[in-house]
């Protein structure tokens, strides 16, 4: 893996977190938690399980494997998206009921919304035009544009 591989993914995660920072401390600060060590001393342990989000990953885990099967009569296992759900589910299964206060939700809906925006214009613009995305078929859950069927 080049070294620009790893630059990309750390300045990326770096300027998600600081664009969240920007809208949670200036622009958003109306919706931010007024008294963060107030609120941190209500929290019983840092480490506590959240059973929904279990739950939600692998009902979207299920659905993929059932759409991948059924519907898109691929063979395979959805693995890209297995990969996907579970890097977001993992921490949140762990922390998200000792993070739910902290959480500016609009500053968080804005930076998704940035980072959403960005990603839909790389795709369109480079990514796919050029061919530099490549995924192995087995992978995919099946879900493809409707040029591709």
């Amino acid at each position: 893996m080049p070294i620009e591989e790893y630059v990309f993914y750390l300045t990326g995660f770096i300027a998600v977190l600081l664009i969240y920072v920007w809208l949670d401390e200036y622009w958003l600060v109306a919706y931010n938690v007024p008294d963060y060590p107030g609120e941190a001393k209500k929290i019983r342990r840092l480490l506590q399980f959240h059973p929904t989000s279990l739950a939600l990953g692998l009902v979207l885990i299920g659905l993929a494997i059932t759409y991948k099967r059924f519907v898109a009569n691929s063979p395979g296992f959805p693995g890209y998206f297995t990969f996907l759900v579970a890097g977001g589910i993992v921490p949140a299964v762990s922390f998200f009921p000792s993070a739910r206060p902290f959480i500016n939700w609009r500053a968080l809906s804005l930076t998704l919304f940035m980072i959403l925006l960005i990603s839909m214009f790389w795709e369109a613009t480079l990514a796919v035009p050029y061919g530099w995305w490549g995924y192995q078929p087995r992978c995919v859950s099946g879900l493809r544009p409707r040029t591709q069927q």
